[in-house]
């Protein structure tokens, strides 16, 4: 029906306007109707499962019998479409269906992605788990019974780095102790003795060395420990500010006095004397006086036990010229201390920081640069092997070694 201008109205009869006219329809509609009657003509047919063509002239889209019925209707999947059949009317074919239940198939895909990615999660929690809990597990190396070769155990340390032997119920029941067990524990350069209650610190890479004591005034003789010097060799010097396994029972790291120079300090290493490990150390009388508080370590250079970095002079020359008189061996198990100083305490990661720290001098960056670039030369490679073998002895100096390198 057309009106006396010649439009068309709308097919819905009961679609009028407030003055009660008839609403004008629109004559490339598929159905000739209004925008209005033509949306909800499209949502009707949705509701009612029927297919409806799209319409261009109001912009709306298809209706197919089978859109509505996707969860109860399996569809199988169907090839991806070609790109020029990716879109139609204008809009991204497969938008809708975002809307709807997830298939079977497409369930059981999604499911296992969300397994497989839970699984990756949980081994990731995993591994972290066992990285913090290998960071706390310290070895125990235990002398039980004279001549025989001593326990070492692999613990797990939840109070990490602070243990008592009472806190590891299984450990205590192997070795029968009770409250009023006692232990020797090597500690700081000397063996001291504990209760099972005592505290001790314990790091992961430095072995506990401990030895049960038959009573509180027998122990077993150092001579009947076999490999104990073995392990006395592994434990790592004693430098700078004491670590802390290397603080004595009261908490507080042994006072050493430091030497007012370091040729004072190379004379005081090389006269210093060697407490033999392998032998009873109570038995062992020093050869000349020590500061009381003092503590003696195997083999330890007095120039690395000093306790605080050097205090500035009033010199304008820097003192850098110490270096020549430390041994090629102190030069060389040095920068290995300051490595495993950098690895084990964020605090002295900076090269500059742990400096100090293990020689006990301020940091010169150019000064350090030069006797590394000497040091990783071929000519030092082919001669420092045989100085460090030397020992901490006068004629196997950093100087001697520099004269042999021109010479």
């Amino acid at each position: 029906a057309t009106d006396e201008k010649g439009n068309i109205h709308c097919q819905n009869l009961t679609c009028r306007t407030q003055a009660g006219n008839r609403t004008r329809g629109h004559t490339q509609c598929i159905e000739f109707k209004c925008k209005s009657c033509c949306t909800a003509a499209s949502l009707d047919a949705g509701d009612a499962h029927k297919p409806r063509d799209p319409c261009k002239a109001h912009g709306v889209e298809s209706v197919s019998d089978h859109q509505y019925l996707a969860g109860a209707v399996v569809v199988p999947a169907a090839p991806a479409p070609a790109a020029a059949a990716r879109r139609v009317n204008g809009r991204a074919a497969g938008t809708r269906a975002l809307a709807q239940p997830i298939g079977p198939l497409w369930r059981d895909t999604h499911q296992k992605a969300d397994d497989a990615k839970a699984a990756v999660e949980s081994l990731k929690t995993r591994r972290l788990e066992m990285d913090a809990r290998e960071k706390k597990t310290c070895e125990l190396v235990i002398f039980y019974k004279a001549g025989v070769m001593p326990l070492v155990l692999a613990e797990y340390i939840d109070t990490y780095p602070r243990l008592q032997l009472s806190s590891l119920p299984d450990l205590v029941a192997g070795l029968k102790l009770g409250s009023e067990s006692r232990l020797d524990h090597w500690i700081a350069g000397s063996w001291k003795t504990i209760q099972i209650s005592s505290i001790l610190t314990v790091e992961n890479d430095r072995r506990t060395l401990l030895k049960l004591r038959p009573s509180l005034l027998e122990e077993i003789p150092l001579s009947e420990c076999p490999g104990l010097t073995e392990e006395l060799t592994r434990q790592p010097r004693v430098h700078g500010r004491k670590r802390p396994g290397d603080l004595d029972e009261s908490g507080s790291p042994a006072k050493v006095a430091r030497p007012h120079s370091m040729a004072d300090a190379a004379a005081a290493a090389h006269a210093q004397p060697v407490i033999d490990l392998a032998t009873d150390t109570s038995t062992v009388a020093p050869q000349r006086p020590l500061a009381p508080a003092a503590v003696i370590s195997h083999a330890v250079p007095a120039a690395r036990r000093v306790q605080n970095p050097a205090p500035a002079t009033t010199s304008s020359r820097p003192e850098t010229w110490w270096i020549q008189n430390l041994s090629v061996s102190q030069y060389d198990s040095g920068w290995h201390d300051i490595r495993a100083l950098q690895d084990s305490n964020p605090k002295y990661k900076a090269e500059k920081a742990a400096f100090p720290e293990v020689f006990g001098h301020k940091y010169s960056k150019s000064t350090v640069n030069k006797y590394k670039t000497l040091w990783d030369s071929d000519a030092c490679k082919a001669l420092r092997d045989k100085y460090i073998a030397m020992g901490d002895v006068p004629q196997a100096s950093m100087a001697h070694l520099l004269h042999a390198m021109k010479g």
